[in-house]
């Protein structure tokens, strides 16, 4: 267009005939190969203005604090030069090996790129969760790539992690799901497998689990903090009551849920009795929880 610009005292003056008429033409000509262009690079463009979207939604929100980290230890917890352990807040990686119990799958492989991810810098962004620390002492905190990326993020999109739910609200809740929930689709890392035990028909163990079952009963104790749901085998969900709906719970009796959270030994089962199920899951967020049909 510049080009046309300047040629166009030329055609005025009439060195050229016709040069008026011939220079409105080609004027015209450049702006359609012109907005052509910009279309055909639109549609090439892989994602869409809703992904970018999105996406930025996992850069860091608001403040934070500038920190140095020192030594990975798995694929969701490192040590600070300031000495303080930091475990991410919203994500569980699978286990390495340790006190003698073997590495679950893709483990290693969620260390690995971790460390991969902060070899190129020591120094990271850190924003503290509402609770604080964990029963652990640990600090529970996300954590962002200087140029605002979250490393949560990043383990959720490649299959490397699963999301959590704590009792505080995050702001990065939705942009997690979407990234996990695009891992799920893809079959990526530990969904490449099968990671949600039919409780109904699978035998389970302490730890970290995705559990799929019937929703048996509800019971919402009057001097009790939490609802108690009864699943169709030996596990109850223990659920914060401040951060569930007791009609939806209520609501999802005879239907099919997927829940996920740390599973532990009933207390009143390991005392002796046989009235209560065996294994408890401790839920603090309703998002925890979804139905499945």
């Amino acid at each position: 267009m510049p080009t046309l610009d300047r040629l166009n005292p030329v055609f005025v003056r009439g060195i050229l005939p016709g040069g008026r008429q011939l220079l409105k033409q080609l004027k015209k000509k450049a702006l359609y190969h012109w907005v052509g262009a910009f279309f055909l690079g639109c549609t090439l463009i892989p994602f869409s203005w809703a992904e970018v979207d999105a996406q930025a939604n996992c850069f860091i929100k608001g403040r934070s604090e500038a920190v140095v980290w020192d030594y990975i230890v798995d694929g969701d917890t490192l040590w600070l030069q300031d000495g303080r352990k930091v475990r991410f807040a919203s994500v569980n990686a699978p286990e390495v090996a340790h006190d003698g119990l073997a590495p679950e799958p893709f483990g290693d492989q969620a260390t690995e790129v971790l460390r991969g991810l902060l070899k190129s810098s020591s120094r990271l962004q850190m924003q503290r969760a509402e609770r604080g620390e964990d029963q652990h002492g640990r600090v529970l905190a996300h954590l962002f790539m200087p140029d605002g990326r979250s490393l949560e993020a990043i383990l959720l999109e490649n299959g490397l992690a699963f999301q959590l739910f704590p009792d505080d609200h995050s702001a990065y809740n939705d942009c997690f799901s979407e990234r996990e929930n695009d891992a799920r689709k893809a079959g990526r890392g530990v969904w490449s497998k099968q990671p949600v035990l039919d409780i109904s028909q699978q035998s389970i163990t302490s730890g970290f689990h995705l559990v799929s079952s019937i929703v048996m009963a509800v019971r919402a104790p009057r001097d009790s903090d939490y609802y108690w749901v009864d699943l169709d085998g030996p596990m109850v969900l223990r659920v914060l009551k401040s951060g569930a709906d007791e009609r939806w719970l209520r609501n999802a009796i005879g239907r099919k849920i997927e829940a996920r959270g740390w599973v532990m030994e009933s207390s009143r089962r390991k005392r002796g009795s046989k009235k209560y199920k065996p294994w408890v899951m401790g839920i603090y967020h309703s998002l925890a929880i979804k139905r499945i049909n």
